[in-house]
């Protein structure tokens, strides 16, 4: 489920055990900010749970191919499925113990940027009264690599500084070879 944000100023209480499917809106009547910041977790709620039957967190979909030299591990970009979504991820390099069992892992960090950290927020609809207004707020989640940590999830796994397991063979892949195998047959 994605994350919200039931307290102020977002009011965000989706609840999927309530299992509504859709917000419909009425003529004559005021939509409430929370409604639109509801209608996004929902859909990510939805999405999530589709991806979730495909893959399993920290499954590697495209790049991210790993290097391992002087207890360095250098990872390059790609896509990662991870809570729910796929996401782009940045290069890293990690330093690593090179001695015994060792997880490389991929966790989202959280933020929310307003119009004071971004200015293009900022409603830019110029001759009109709410020029330069302020806009929504947005949560930004951004991918990092870590190693030992227990709020990641697990990309790759080292014994004694040598990779033996990564996430490229997950559920995925076993999806596409079903696929291959029925089109074939």
């Amino acid at each position: 489920m994605p994350k919200t944000y039931p307290g102020a100023p977002y009011y965000d209480d989706y609840d999927p055990t309530k299992e509504y499917v859709q917000q419909l809106a009425l003529p004559g009547k005021a939509e409430q900010a929370r409604e639109f910041t509801q209608i996004q977790s929902m859909q990510l709620d939805f999405l999530g749970r589709l991806g979730d039957s495909i893959y399993t967190s920290g499954t590697i979909i495209d790049g991210c191919t790993l290097i391992i030299s002087d207890k360095k591990a250098v990872i390059s970009s790609g896509r990662i499925y991870i809570d729910g979504l796929v996401r782009i991820v940045d290069g890293a390099t990690l330093t690593i113990n090179g001695v015994g069992s060792e997880i490389i892992g991929a966790k989202v960090v959280t933020s929310i940027v307003t119009e004071t950290e971004d200015a293009s927020l900022r409603d830019p609809a110029q001759g009109y009264e709410n020029y330069g207004q302020e806009g929504a707020h947005r949560l930004k989640e951004h991918v990092i690599f870590t190693v030992n940590d227990a709020e990641a999830a697990a990309v790759y796994r080292l014994e004694e500084g040598e990779l033996v397991a990564d996430s490229t063979t997950g559920e995925g892949n076993m999806l596409t070879d079903t696929l291959a195998r029925r089109t074939y047959e």
